[in-house]
């Protein structure tokens, strides 16, 4: 009657009603211990029973969501936590309207500056004035986080999910410089993997379709680099890039420019890159 799997059945069947005086008449005759997983269950289906009744296409996933949400250390927790293969991260993204418009919301204590979702949708990345916090997209719950010492600008999955890239900067305490980085993070252990020194501050960073290129962003231009050798190979869109990204398959690199206002198209397939054009007309900072 406590099992996960048990409620997800009656959920998808439609009988919540049923399984409440199941509970109820089983809580009688229970042992303490017994007495309190009912109870927690009891508490779970009554709080989101209305949920759980009126989305018109009842899902695993949304149930085993909803679980994964009972305060830690509780069983039907623990249960949910244990078959978390049974669900689709991906399907709770793009969940019913049923469920409502957001997702998951969390805080950090202070602002976020960038977040990133992993190409599997398990996991987000956020990038916080501390702090790089690695989270799962469906319980909510913090996977690992690392503190580089530095206000942290913008982060950026692997397309194979592996890897995370942070961009970022400290201050020199001794000489009253900064001294700016771009680094590159174990998505399963949140240890560094490498570090990239820069003399302009990054801003933005992204990777191309196959992993093989990562783009740096700062105030003085784009930097490709070689992600086997980690060795600059171009600058392109010199100036103050703010934001930086490739196209799906990897061929083109757009670049925005705060001083001029513009975005620039770059074809980066090549030995050389090429500019192919630049998109003009916005009123203020892209």
């Amino acid at each position: 009657l406590t099992s996960i799997e048990y409620v997800a059945a009656k959920a998808l069947t439609g009988g919540l009603h049923k399984l409440l005086h199941e509970l109820a008449d089983a809580q009688v005759f229970a042992s303490e211990p017994m007495k309190k997983d009912i109870k927690c269950v009891r508490n779970f289906v009554c709080k989101n029973f209305k949920l759980l009744k009126g989305v018109q296409k009842m899902t695993l996933s949304v149930v085993f969501q909803l679980a994964l949400q009972e305060p830690d250390g509780m069983t039907f927790s623990k249960s949910a936590s244990a078959h978390r293969d049974k669900f689709n991260p991906i399907e709770w993204l793009n969940k019913l309207k049923e469920l409502g418009p957001c997702v998951r919301r969390l805080g950090f204590g202070g602002p976020v500056n960038s977040v990133a979702i992993s190409p599997d949708g398990k996991h987000w990345a956020s990038a916080t004035e501390r702090h790089l916090v690695l989270t799962d997209t469906v319980s909510g719950k913090e996977k690992g986080s690392v503190m580089p010492g530095y206000p942290v600008d913008s982060v950026a999955f692997s397309p194979d999910g592996k890897l995370i890239a942070s961009n970022g900067w400290y201050n020199y305490s001794d000489k009253g410089g900064r001294c700016y980085w771009c680094k590159i993070w174990n998505v399963e252990t949140m240890e560094e993997m490498k570090g990239v020194q820069f003399l302009k501050k990054p801003i933005s960073v992204a990777w191309n379709h196959d992993g093989s290129l990562l783009a740096v962003a700062t105030d003085e231009g784009v930097h490709l680099m070689n992600v086997e050798t980690w060795k600059r190979t171009h600058t392109v869109a010199k100036g103050w890039v703010s934001s930086v990204t490739f196209s799906p398959e990897g061929r083109y690199l757009a670049a925005t420019s705060r001083g001029t206002v513009t975005v620039t198209l770059w074809d980066v397939s090549g030995e050389t890159p090429v500019e192919k054009g630049t998109l003009r007309g916005h009123s203020a900072a892209v």
